[in-house]
């Protein structure tokens, strides 16, 4: 399919795409999956001792220089998203390990697991769809991975979004 823009006059072809790759409900068109990506220079130890993680300024990655290093990254969604998917991307050495994409309510910090899964892997569904809907009026999000040692890499997070 080609997407023309302009009159017939006019008409400029802008690309050529696959209609499967779109959602059409009630006149409006948009992409089906969105995606946010989370540097793993988001990733912070929980436990503030700058000297925990090295984080590389070239390749972006973050080390972990002590063991048993808990790290969490804040999650910026947007507000009525549906979230689909979670991968937290490391290496050989950080795949042993669990990450947890988590909601925090507001009002009293009381948390649920949205995804789990060893680093590496891509979790779908967890949770009920419900809880997938993102309420940026109710909860804030974030993703944490505990017990990770010295050499463990993170390389970052990626999050699939309806």
């Amino acid at each position: 399919m080609v997407l023309d823009i302009g009159s017939d006059l006019f008409k400029k072809k802008v690309r050529d795409f696959d209609v499967s790759d779109f959602l059409i409900s009630r006149s409006i068109v948009s992409l089906k999956n969105k995606f946010i990506s989370i540097p793993a220079s988001a990733f912070q130890p929980v436990d503030t001792d700058a000297d925990k993680i090295d984080y590389n300024n070239t390749d972006g990655s973050a080390t972990m220089a002590v063991n048993t290093c808990e790290i969490v990254a804040p999650v910026i969604l947007p507000h009525g998203a549906e979230m689909l998917a979670c991968i937290v991307y490391g290496n050989a050495g950080a795949e042993g390990e669990q990450y947890r994409l988590r909601r925090s309510k507001l009002s009293d910090a009381s948390t649920n697991i949205i995804f789990q899964d060893p680093i590496n892997s891509e979790e779908t569904v967890v949770s009920p769809a419900e809880e997938r809907i993102v309420n940026n009026l109710v909860y804030t999000y974030h993703i944490n991975i505990e017990n990770l040692e010295i050499g463990d890499k993170i390389y970052g997070a990626r999050i699939r979004l309806l």
